[in-house]
């Protein structure tokens, strides 16, 4: 029997012939004529040349050109999610393994990636990139060990076109305590006897790590000319940044510093204690941050991003710049230019504030209004006058729930005018061009 509703088609199954097995090909309607990926047709008599390619096909192209779309005006792309980087408890609850080696990885002849989660296979990281013209960043899964890193790195060598860079970073956010490789660094920390501290420890082994993982690409590589070596950490905390580029030989062996300068607030968690404490008060409870929000409304929360110099609230763009600032200058310290690995804005719920429809409601509405564009346009300027460098939003595409509103469009085929976040970040890109690294 197949359901369908507007968002969802379920298909079940109710026995098979276990000697004649159940075989299943969804396409979509069309397809492409081959000198133009990006543009869907309807059949062979929209192509001129006779060189129609159906997505029935068995040589259907691997990317529907609505998706080719929406990125093509990108300079690189961050794989992250894509290699199923980040690790939670519940991955460890649903018996989803952690990737170690080379062997592991996902196969471009896996019937699915998502099961066991192994990620998007590199291979098909290089195929977009290739098609695209842009540069690759990859992210190397916490556990994964040396020969992980050398069958990888290999794979890039020799399947990213020349002229083309590989930004590599060891795992993601390894300061973050929601995120197992943060409790895995802080272990190995602690057991190789590094730090003064949990939080050094954790920061240390990471940078121990992400200096082999650095030290084995450009290996592989035959040298860093086309590497883009990078490591992260939180906004705004200089002493992460120095203890990171301080361990060891660290910072001779990375390119760039990055951080994720986003904007707006987490609501549901309170105020940030270490802020209200500086300014000599309390924080806020998570049930009065919300119903702060709420008595904000739209245009409250647009006139605080845009207006308020005071850290009240984590994340005005006058608060992004000063994060900005400290972590720039505390990585020129060690003569690396600041980047980001993320960023954009940062209206989620958390806790008791998931389910807080009228919350919900406010923070989707923030998003879609159209004043987002231009807050985007200045706090990527703010970030351009500040750095000089690139940066990378989160996500392209990514349909909006109470667990965040990341997507710069909520769907791939969203029209620009209707995407503010998008919009805003395309008319930067086109207004003011970024220089070749």
């Amino acid at each position: 029997m197949v359901v369908l509703t507007p968002s969802l088609m379920e298909l079940r199954i109710r026995r098979i012939n276990p000697a004649n097995p159940l075989r299943l090909r969804l396409v979509p309607e069309g397809g492409i004529c081959a000198v133009d990926p990006l543009t869907r047709v309807s059949d062979a008599g929209s192509c001129a040349g006779g060189d129609f390619v159906s997505f029935e096909s068995d040589s259907a192209p691997r990317f529907m050109p609505e998706f080719l779309t929406s990125i093509k005006t990108y300079r690189y792309l961050r794989f992250m999610d894509w290699g199923h980087t980040n690790r939670t408890l519940q991955n460890e609850i649903d018996g989803d393994a952690d990737l170690i080696t080379f062997a592991q990885r996902a196969r471009s002849s896996s019937a699915t990636f998502t099961v066991p989660l192994r990620g998007v296979p590199v291979e098909i990281m290089i195929e977009l990139c290739n098609l695209m013209n842009m540069d690759l960043w990859i992210n190397i899964p916490y556990r994964a060990n040396d020969g992980y890193v050398d069958g990888v790195a290999a794979v890039l060598r020799d399947g990213l076109e020349a002229g083309r860079s590989v930004y590599v970073e060891y795992s993601n956010e390894v300061w973050n305590g929601i995120f197992v490789q943060t409790e895995f660094a802080r272990e190995q920390g602690l057991a190789l006897g590094l730090g003064t501290d949990e939080f050094t420890a954790t920061l240390e082994f990471y940078a121990r790590r992400a200096t082999q993982v650095m030290k084995r690409f450009e290996t592989v590589f035959g040298g860093s000319t086309r590497l883009r070596r990078v490591v992260a950490t939180l906004q705004g905390n200089g002493f992460a940044v120095n203890t990171i580029l301080g361990f060891q030989d660290t910072a001779s062996n990375v390119d760039f510093f990055a951080i994720a300068p986003y904007f707006g607030d987490t609501a549901g968690e309170g105020s940030f204690p270490l802020i209200a404490r500086n300014l000599g008060g309390q924080p806020l409870s998570p049930a009065a941050e919300i119903a702060r929000f709420k008595s904000m409304g739209v245009n409250g929360i647009f006139s605080w991003l845009l207006n308020d110099n005071q850290p009240d609230l984590f994340g005005s763009l006058a608060d992004i710049r000063f994060n900005t600032q400290a972590s720039r200058d505390a990585a020129a310290g060690f003569g690396k230019p600041l980047i980001s690995y993320e960023g954009g804005q940062h209206f989620v719920g958390i806790d008791i504030a998931l389910n807080d429809t009228a919350l919900n409601t406010l923070l989707d509405a923030v998003n879609r209004d159209p004043r987002m564009k231009q807050l985007y346009e200045t706090y990527l300027a703010n970030w351009r006058t500040d750095t000089g460098q690139r940066f990378t939003h989160f996500y392209n595409v990514d349909a909006w729930s109470p667990f965040g509103r990341w997507g710069a469009r909520e769907f791939a085929a969203q029209a620009r005018v209707d995407a503010p976040k998008f919009d805003g970040l395309l008319t930067y890109m086109e207004n003011n061009p970024l220089p070749a690294p």
